[in-house]
């Protein structure tokens, strides 16, 4: 499967048909101000470390002057000329806290298993450091097959009613309703694990989904899990890291589609 997983990648930014933000849309997308915002701060210099994980094609290379990138495809080296490194999140070739500042956008949900990735990611961070995380978060598992793009004529009768049914499942409503429930039942599990001093065995809450390798038919169709961003919080509280982004158990309870600024 790894090696499957590589060469999607590695032929998708070949081809030019993925590879996220392109230099000529860095400015323009929203992460571009969030990512500046959190550099300034965090007093974030010339001498302070950089990693960002899922780098892609390197359009944030130059958001700091100490950087490294680290993307699974090796193709993508090209564009650098800061140092690139490719390797998976979930095994980063990198001693521990090396870095003091750590971004990654729309990466996690495609990375087989996020909790080892963010467990990683922690272990190369500094003390004191800070990682700055935006997946996409709540990906759709329709979106392998490519349902909201493709014909109804592309599909059998089971096809065809899942195809029908997306706009109900999508409707925000009965989204936060799973959402919430979702989130409280895990909120219940934590707190119970707290009272127990049994914080330790907290697992990171997240579903797996059907990522598709050999068709890109939508954004995401590539991603293999679905993570919330108030679990992550919480997987966060569990092992002692802060989270400088959302303060409050009300305020994190709620979060919607938001980046999670966490400090080691």
């Amino acid at each position: 499967m790894r090696n499957k997983y590589r060469e999607f990648y590695t032929k998708k930014y070949e081809s030019g048909e993925y590879g996220g933000i392109r230099e000529e849309e860095a400015e323009i997308n929203p992460f571009y101000e969030i990512l500046k915002e959190s550099l300034e701060r965090y007093k974030i210099d010339d001498a302070s470390k950089c990693l960002e994980i899922g780098s892609g094609r390197g359009v944030y290379q130059d958001m700091v002057q100490n950087y490294i990138g680290l993307d699974y495809s090796e193709s993508v080296g090209k564009y650098y000329h800061k140092l690139f490194v490719s390797a998976s999140a979930e095994e980063m070739p990198f001693s521990d806290e090396t870095f003091d500042f750590i971004w990654s956008y729309q990466v996690f949900e495609h990375i087989p298993n996020p909790e080892e990735a963010l467990a990683e990611s922690m272990r190369v961070l500094k003390k004191d450091g800070i990682f700055l995380l935006f997946p996409a978060w709540y990906c759709r598992p329709w979106a392998a097959e490519g349902y909201q793009v493709r014909p109804y004529s592309d599909f059998n009768l089971q096809g065809k009613l899942y195809k029908l049914i997306i706009p109900v499942l999508n409707f925000i409503p009965i989204r936060l309703v799973n959402i919430f429930a979702y989130r409280s039942f895990y909120s219940l599990y934590y707190f119970l694990s707290n009272s127990k001093k049994n914080l330790t065995t907290f697992r990171l809450p997240f579903k797996k989904i059907k990522a598709n390798y050999e068709v890109f038919w939508q954004p995401d169709s590539d991603a293999c899990c679905i993570l919330d961003p108030y679990l992550v919080i919480l997987w966060c509280r569990s092992q002692g890291y802060k989270i400088l982004s959302h303060k409050g158990l009300i305020r994190q309870f709620f979060i919607g589609y938001e980046p999670i600024e966490i400090q080691k």
